[in-house]
C-alpha cells in the first residue's frame, strides 16, 4: 500500500513538473510528502512475558526490529514482548526514517539485578559490582549487602549503598552474594595469575551460509557464541549451526556472529580470549523482473550466489541517489523545510534555519541552491547564519557538504566592534557563524568535512558557541588538520549537571592541529572564559582497514554516513588494552616518530594535575610495538591543570617551547636531560618552583625565560594601613595584560578581556613618547626646582614650554590607548608635575594639597613617596636589561633622550573620573605628570565604596598597567634539584638576561641543591614522596675549608686526585688521594687529611705531586696534614710570597731517581727553591733529605715535629732549628691555632 501511494504521488509530481517547466521554474522547490516516524514513548518498561503495542505515526506502514531478541522481541504488528531481564532497543522504521525506543525488561517478581554473572580479574586488581534491587517493577532506593564465600584473598569495600569494589590478592574463584531483605543474587569472580596468558582469538568463517566454524584454540575449555549481540551460547565443538538466522536475511540485511574462547573454571593460567566477530550477509544477485526507480515501484528476484536461497520483492523501490542533500535522479531534497536565503554581497546562499513544520531528525544541507529568482540562479550554499538552528530539539544528525568550507566574507558589517575584520582564519571566515546548533539537545552526529577551523570570537556578527549545550553529541566528523580555537563545545546553562562528556572527534585523515585551546577553553573544566567540556578529548582517525580491535580508528559503512570503529581502549588489570594491546596512557598523548622508531609526548587529554610518563610505550599499532619515549614535542599542549610532570630518564630532549602552555606547572623531574638543543622550553612558566635535573645537565641556553606581561592578581593587590578608622584596602588591577588594549576598569564583562599583545609599538607611538620626554626635559631644565618642595607656577617662556609638555603628553596618551573612550576636557591649569625623589610641584593653578609626593604615590597604591620611588627605580633597572633604543615593553617607553616613561591611566569608579599620568624617570630623578590634579585628589579619597561584580570592594583603583606593583618579568621561583652529589655532578647554568645573549633564565632563583644526606648543606632528598632540602643552600666555610654548619669539606682550590694500586702478591688494594694541583687564589691553603671525591669514597691524603703549588704567587701559608709523608719535588718551587709551610708528616725526601711518587715523579728536590720570603717550615721528626730543598738567600727556620735532629744536604740554607714540646721550654715550639709558635722564654 505504501509503495503504491508513493507511486501515485510520484506520478502526480511528474505531471506538475511538466506543467511548470519553462514558466515558473519551481520544480526544485515542489514539496514532496515524506515518511517519518513519531513515537509517544521513547523509553518503556515491561515485565518478562509482558507486552506493549507501539502506535507510531508519520507514515502508512512501519517495520520493527529488536537489537537483542534474547531480551525483547517485536512482531510485524508492533507488539513487543519482554523475554528476559535486561535492556534492549527496538528500531521503529518507515522508509529511511527510524526512531529507537529503549526497552527496560524486568522480571515479574522482586529480584536483584547484578549484571554479568561471571567476571575475571588479574590478581592485584579490582572489580566493581553494582547491584540494583527491583521491587514492584521499579529500581528500589535500598541498600544492598555484599558478602563473599571466602575470607582470604579478597577484600570488599562498599562504594555507596548499591556498589562494592572487590580487590583480589590470590588466584581462585570467588562467589559474591548480594542481599536486600529477602532478595538474593550471586556472581562469580575468577582471579588469574599475573603471568596468565590470554587465550588466542579464533579465526571464524561461515560455510555454505549455514554453519559458523572456527579453529580450535590452545587453552580453551569451550567456546561462547553470540548472535546479533544476544546472550552467550556455550559450545564445546568448533562449529555452530546458523541456517535459521541466515535464511531470514534479505538483501542488505546482515547478521553478526561472534565466538569467544573461554578457559576452564579451575585454570588460572589463562584468561578468556577476545571475541572474534564476523558480519554475515547473503551475496544476493538481483534480477529485475519489472522496471523500478526511486519514484516508481517494480519487481525483482534476489538469489544468493553462494547457497542459492532466493526470494521475490514485488514492491521494489530504488533508494534516492542523494548527493550533497539532493537526489541526482529526481531532484528531491534529502531534508525538507530548510530555509535558504540569498546573500547578494557574497553572491551565495546561506542556511537561515528551519521553516515552520520542520520535523526531520536528519538535516542534510545542499551544496547548491536555486530560489527560483533568475537574478540569483543556482549558487553555492556557503554558510549558516548566526543561531540558525538554535534550540532545535528534533535534529539528531547533520550532514554538511564538503563544499561548505572557509570563505572570505565580504560584508562590511562582518567585523569586530573595533572595526577589524572577522575573517580571522587566514583571511577567511568559518561557515558556522556562531550558535548554529546551540541547545540542540537531541543532536548526536555532525559531519562537516569542509570545516577546518572554529575560531574564538564573541561578537555581534559571529560567536563561537556553535555546539554549546549539545550534551548528547557523540560524533563530530572533521577534515585533516582541524583546529578548534574557541568554546564551541561548551557545557553551559542547559546541560544537565550529571551529563557526561561524550563528544568524540572523527578525523578524515591522520592528524588534527588541536581540538581545544588548553589555556582559555580547555577540556575538562572551566577556566573562567569558557570551556570545551562536552568533548571527551578522544580523537579517532580514518582507516579503511579498521576493525573491531582497531582502537581510535574508524571508517564509514557502505552507506558512506554511518561511522564504525574499534571503539576506545579497554584496559585489563595490567593496564593493557584487551583489544589492541596498547598501554594505558593515563591522559598523556603520545606520537610516534617513524624515522627514529620511538615515541614522544605531544600533550595531555583531560584535567589531571600530575603526569608521570613511562620510559616505554606501546600505542597498540603492530608496526610500532613497545619502544622508548625519548622527547617532548615542540609546543606541547599541557593545559591549565597540570601542576606536576615526571619524565623518565629515556626522555633526553625537548622540541622547543615544550612547556609554554603549562601555565600552572609547579614541579618537573627531567633527570634524563643533559643538554637541550632547543630554546624557551619553560618560557613564561611563572609558577614553576621545582626542577629536578640530571647531574650533568648543562644549562647554557635560554630555557627559563619569562616574557609574560601578565602577573597574578594577587601580585597587584596592596593592603594599605591608615591611622584613622576608614577603610584602607587599595587594589590596583589590570583588566588586560596589554597596557594598550581594553578600557581600564572594564572587568565586569570579563569575556571582553584579551590576552596581552606581543606586537611592537608603532613608530608613531614611539615618536610621540620621544617628543613628550624631550618637552619634559626642556621644561624641567628651564627653572630652578624649589628646594622646599613648594609649587612653582610657570609663566612666560616656561608657560609656553609647559603647554608644549601638556600637548605632547596628551598626544602620547592618545597614541597609547587603542580602545579607550576618554574625554579629558581640561586645560593645563588642572595639570601638575610632581617630583618624587626631588620634591617639587609645578602647576599653573593648583589648590594646596600638602605632601605632593605622597599624593602621587597614593595613585599607585603606595603609602609613601619613598616606597614608590624604591619600586619604580628597581623596575627601571630591570627594564634596562630588556630595552634598547625605543623598544616597547610592558607599557614602558625608553625614549630617545634615555628617559623611561610609564603611561598609566587610573580610574575612580565612584566618580567615573579618569586620571592620566605619565611616570618619568631620567637619571635618578623620578617625576609624575598628572593631567587633572583635582581628579587625582578624588581618586585618593579612601572613604569611598564601590560595587564590583556584586561584592562590596573598597577604594578600587583601576590601572591600565601593573607597573610598580610587580617585577615586569615575573618573580623568580625555580629551585634546581640536581640528581647527584655536588662532587660527582658537572651541572652548571648561565643566566644572562640581556636581549642578545640567548641565555636569559631569570625564572631561576639561583638556589641549587644536590642529592644527598640532609645533614649536609645544599643537599636534598625524599621524605616519602615529598621532596625536602637542607635548611642552608650554601656552606659556611671556615679558613680551613670546613663548613661550620654541616662539616662538609671544601677543596678551596686544591685538586685531589684518587690513586689505587693492588698488591699482586696479597691482592690487597692501596687507596689514597694526593694533591695534584692548586688552582685557587687565596693566601691561606689548608690541605685536608682525608678526601672523598664523591665517586671513590673517603681515604687519606698522603702525597703532594711535583709542582703542585709551584709558582703560585698568592699563597703565603700552606698547611699539610700529618699523613702527607712525601713531596714529589719542586712542590712549592718559585712561590715567591710563601712565608709558612707545615709538612709535619714528611720525614724523608730521598732521591734515587728510581722510586716514583703517586704522580710518577722520581724527583724529591727543590721543593722550596725560589720561595724567597719563606720564614717557617714545619717538618717531621728526624727530617732527612739527600738533595737540596731550599733557596740560598732567605734561610727559613725549621720547626721539627719531634726531638730528633734533621739531616740535610743543604743545611747551610736554613736558619734556626726548633723542636716540638707540649710543655713550655726555651727554644721549643708548640701549636697555637694550628700555627707553629715558639714558647715564650
Amino acid at each position: 500500500m505504501r509503495k503504491i501511494l508513493l507511486f501515485a504521488i510520484s506520478l502526480l509530481c511528474c505531471v506538475t513538473l511538466a506543467a511548470c517547466a519553462g514558466s515558473c521554474g519551481c520544480g526544485k522547490n515542489e514539496e514532496k510528502i515524506e515518511e517519518n516516524v513519531f513515537l509517544v514513548d521513547k523509553e518503556i518498561t515491561v515485565y518478562v512475558g509482558g507486552t506493549y503495542k507501539f502506535t507510531p505515526s508519520g507514515a502508512e506502514t512501519f517495520t520493527y526490529r529488536s537489537s537483542n531478541e534474547n531480551i525483547v522481541k517485536v512482531d510485524s504488528e508492533g507488539v513487543l514482548t519482554g523475554i528476559s531481564d535486561g535492556i534492549g532497543f527496538v528500531d521503529v522504521s518507515a522508509g529511511e526514517k527510524s526512531v529507537t525506543c529503549r526497552v527496560n525488561v524486568l522480571k515479574n517478581e522482586n529480584y536483584i539485578r547484578i549484571g554479568s554473572a561471571n567476571r575475571f580479574v588479574v590478581v592485584g586488581g579490582d572489580v566493581t559490582i553494582k547491584a540494583e534491587a527491583i521491587v514492584n517493577g521499579k529500581i528500589a532506593d535500598s541498600e544492598v549487602a555484599f558478602t563473599c564465600d571466602k575470607t582470604e584473598g579478597i577484600t570488599l569495600v562498599n562504594d555507596g549503598k548499591d556498589t562494592v569494589v572487590a580487590t583480589v590478592t590470590a588466584v581462585g574463584n570467588y562467589t559474591i552474594t548480594t542481599t536486600c531483605g529477602s532478595l538474593v543474587a550471586t556472581c562469580t569472580i575468577k582471579a588469574v595469575s599475573p603471568s596468565a596468558k590470554t587465550i588466542a582469538t579464533p579465526t571464524v568463517k561461515v560455510e555454505d551460509c549455514m554453519t559458523l566454524k572456527w579453529d580450535a584454540v590452545e587453552g580453551a575449555s569451550g567456546y561462547e557464541v553470540t548472535v546479533n549481540g544476544g546472550a552467550p551460547i556455550a559450545v564445546s565443538e568448533t562449529e555452530y549451526y546458523v541456517k535459521d538466522v541466515a535464511d531470514a536475511l534479505r538483501n542488505g540485511d546482515k547478521a553478526v556472529f561472534s565466538v569467544c574462547a573461554v578457559s576452564a573454571a579451575d585454570n588460572f593460567d589463562y584468561t578468556d580470549g577476545l571475541p572474534a566477530t564476523i558480519d554475515f550477509s547473503h551475496k544476493y544477485i538481483e534480477h529485475e523482473i519489472t522496471p523500478h526507480s526511486c519514484t516508481e515501484t517494480g519487481e525483482s528476484e534476489f538469489t544468493c550466489s553462494d547457497c542459492g536461497i532466493k526470494y521475490t520483492d514485488r514492491n521494489r523501490l530504488d533508494d534516492h541517489n542523494f548527493v550533497d542533500g539532493v537526489c541526482s535522479v529526481c531532484g528531491f531534497g534529502q531534508t525538507q523545510r530548510v530555509a535558504y536565503a540569498y546573500d547578494s554581497i557574497n553572491d551565495c546562499y546561506y542556511v537561515a534555519g528551519a521553516d515552520a513544520g520542520y520535523n526531520s531528525a536528519d538535516l542534510y544541507i545542499r551544496s547548491k541552491y536555486n530560489d527560483g529568482n533568475p537574478a540569483h540562479g543556482e549558487k553555492n550554499v556557503k554558510y549558516f547564519t548566526l543561531g540558525a538552528f538554535k534550540n532545535n530539539n528534533t535534529i539528531k544528525r547533520v550532514f554538511l557538504p564538503a563544499s561548505m568550507t572557509e570563505f572570505t566574507d565580504l560584508s562590511p558589517d562582518f567585523k569586530y566592534s573595533n572595526g577589524n575584520s572577522l575573517n580571522t582564519i587566514n583571511g577567511k571566515s568559518s561557515p558556522l557563524k556562531g550558535q548554529v546548533f546551540e541547545g540542540c539537545s537531541e543532536l548526536e552526529y555532525i559531519s562537516m568535512p569542509g570545516i577546518h577551523a572554529l575560531p574564538a570570537v564573541a561578537e555581534g556578527a559571529y560567536s563561537h558557541w556553535n555546539f554549546r549545550d549539545c550534551y548528547n553529541l557523540t560524533t563530530v566528523i572533521v577534515p585533516e588538520g582541524f583546529e578548534n580555537y574557541g568554546a564551541g563545545f561548551m557545557r553551559w546553562n542547559n546541560t544537565p549537571k550529571n551529563a557526561v562528556n561524550r563528544t568524540d572527534i572523527y578525523v578524515i585523515g591522520d592528524s588534527v592541529k588541536r581540538i581545544s585551546d588548553p589555556l582559555s577553553y580547555p577540556i575538562g573544566n572551566d577556566v573562567g572564559y569558557g570551556n570545551n567540556t562536552l568533548l571527551t578529548g578522544d580523537i579517532f582517525y580514518l582507516d579503511e582497514s579498521a576493525d573491531e580491535d582497531s582502537c581510535f580508528k574508524w571508517k564509514y559503512t557502505a552507506d558512506g554516513k554511518t561511522v564504525v570503529s574499534g571503539g576506545k581502549h579497554d584496559f585489563n588489570g595490567k593496564d593493557l588494552c584487551r583489544k589492541c594491546g596498547a598501554e594505558n596512557d593515563y591522559g598523556v598523548i603520545y606520537g610516534y616518530n617513524e624515522a627514529k622508531g620511538e615515541y614522544f609526548v605531544s600533550g595531555v587529554n583531560g584535567n589531571a594535575t600530575e603526569i608521570v610518563v613511562p620510559a616505554t610505550y606501546n600505542d597498540g599499532n603492530p608496526g610500532h610495538g613497545v619502544k622508548p619515549v625519548t622527547y617532548v614535542a615542540a609546543n606541547c599542549q599541557w593545559g591549565a591543570f597540570v601542576k606536576k610532570i615526571v619524565l623518565p630518564e629515556s626522555v633526553t630532549d625537548f622540541g622547543g617551547n615544550s612547556f609554554q602552555s603549562a601555565i600552572n606547572l609547579e614541579y618537573i623531574s627531567m633527570t634524563g636531560v643533559t643538554k637541550l638543543t632547543t630554546n624557551n622550553n619553560f618560557i613564561n612558566c611563572e609558577k614553576l618552583g621545582t626542577v629536578i635535573v640530571n647531574k650533568d645537565f648543562k644549562l647554557n641556553t635560554q630555557q627559563f625565560k619569562n616574557n609574560s606581561r601578565c602577573s597574578g592578581v594577587a601580585a597587584r593587590e596592596i593592603v594599605r594601613e591608615k591611622t584613622d578608622d576608614s577603610i584602607t584596602k587599595v587594589v590596583v588591577r589590570s583588566d588586560d595584560c596589554n597596557p594598550f588594549g581594553v578600557q581600564a576598569g572594564d572587568f565586569k564583562d570579563i569575556t571582553n578581556s584579551k590576552k596581552h599583545s606581543s606586537k611592537t609599538a608603532p613608530e608613531a607611538t614611539i615618536k610621540a613618547f620621544d617628543n613628550f620626554a624631550s618637552s619634559f626635559a626642556s621644561f624641567i631644565g628651564g627653572f630652578a626646582i624649589p628646594a622646599d618642595g613648594s609649587k612653582y607656577v610657570p609663566a612666560g617662556d616656561n608657560l609656553t614650554k609647559y603647554t608644549a609638555l601638556y600637548n605632547n603628553a596628551i598626544a602620547a596618551y592618545n597614541r597609547s590607548i587603542m580602545s579607550f573612550t576618554h574625554t579629558e576636557g581640561n586645560g593645563i591649569g588642572k595639570s601638575a608635575v610632581i617630583g618624587i625623589t626631588t620634591p617639587f610641584a609645578v602647576t599653573t593653578s593648583m589648590t594646596s594639597v600638602g605632601d605632593y609626593g605622597k599624593l602621587a604615590a597614593n595613585l599607585f597604591g603606595f603609602g609613601s613617596a619613598e616606597d614608590f620611588a624604591k619600586c619604580a627605580k628597581g623596575l627601571v633597572e630591570t627594564y634596562k636589561k630588556y630595552n634598547s633604543g625605543s623598544a616597547l615593553d610592558n607599557g614602558c617607553f625608553y625614549t630617545a633622550n634615555k628617559s623611561f616613561v610609564f603611561p598609566i591611566t587610573v580610574r575612580c569608579l565612584d566618580t567615573d573620573t579618569v586620571v592620566l599620568t605619565h611616570v618619568i624617570i631620567e637619571n635618578d630623578r623620578l617625576s609624575v605628570w598628572v593631567n587633572d590634579i583635582d581628579a587625582a585628589l578624588g581618586v585618593t579619597n579612601f572613604n569611598k565604596l564601590d560595587k564590583y561584580n556584586g561584592e562590596t570592594l573598597n577604594n578600587e583603583l583601576y590601572c591600565k598597567n601593573y607597573i610598580f606593583i610587580a617585577d615586569p618579568m615575573g618573580v623568580a621561583k625555580v629551585v634546581v634539584y640536581v640528581n647527584g652529589s655536588a662532587k660527582e655532578s658537572s651541572f652548571y647554568y648561565v643566566n644572562d638576561p640581556s636581549p642578545t645573549s640567548g641565555q636569559g633564565n631569570e625564572l631561576l632563583t639561583g638556589n641549587v641543591y644536590y642529592f644527598g644526606d640532609l645533614d649536609k648543606c645544599g643537599n636534598w632528598n625524599y621524605d616519602g614522596d615529598a621532596l625536602v632540602h637542607s635548611p642552608y643552600t650554601e656552606h659556611d666555610i671556615d679558613k680551613n675549608g670546613v663548613c661550620t654548619r654541616c662539616g662538609e669539606k671544601d677543596a678551596m682550590g686544591v685538586t685531589y686526585t684518587y690513586y689505587e694500586k693492588t698488591d699482586e702478591t696479597t691482592g690487597d688494594a692501596f687507596r689514597t688521594y694526593y694533591v695534584s694541583a692548586y688552582t685557587g687564589s687565596g693566601e691561606y691553603v689548608y690541605v685536608h687529611g682525608t678526601w672523598d671525591d664523591g665517586v671513590n669514597g673517603e681515604y687519606a691524603v698522603t702525597y703532594v705531586a711535583a709542582n703542585a703549588f709551584a709558582r703560585k704567587q698568592t699563597i703565603k701559608t700552606v698547611i699539610l696534614p700529618e699523613n702527607v709523608t712525601l713531596l714529589g719535588g719542586s712542590a712549592f718551587l718559585g712561590s715567591e710570597n710563601l712565608e709558612y709551610v707545615d709538612v709535619c708528616g714528611v720525614k724523608t725526601l730521598f732521591q734515587d731517581n728510581k722510586t716514583a711518587g703517586l704522580d710518577g715523579s722520581t724527583d724529591r728536590d727543590n721543593n722550596f727553591l725560589g720561595c724567597t720570603k719563606l720564614k717557617t717550615v714545619v717538618v717531621g721528626d728526624g727530617f732527612n733529605s739527600n738533595v737540596g730543598q731550599f733557596h740560598e738567600t732567605n734561610k727559613p727556620n725549621l720547626y721539627v715535629k719531634g726531638t730528633t735532629a734533621p739531616s740535610l744536604t743543604d743545611s747551610e740554607k736554613v736558619g734556626n732549628i726548633y723542636y716540638y714540646n707540649k710543655i713550655p721550654a726555651a727554644n721549643y715550639w708548640h701549636y697555637v691555632d694550628g700555627i707553629a709558635t715558639l714558647w715564650n722564654n
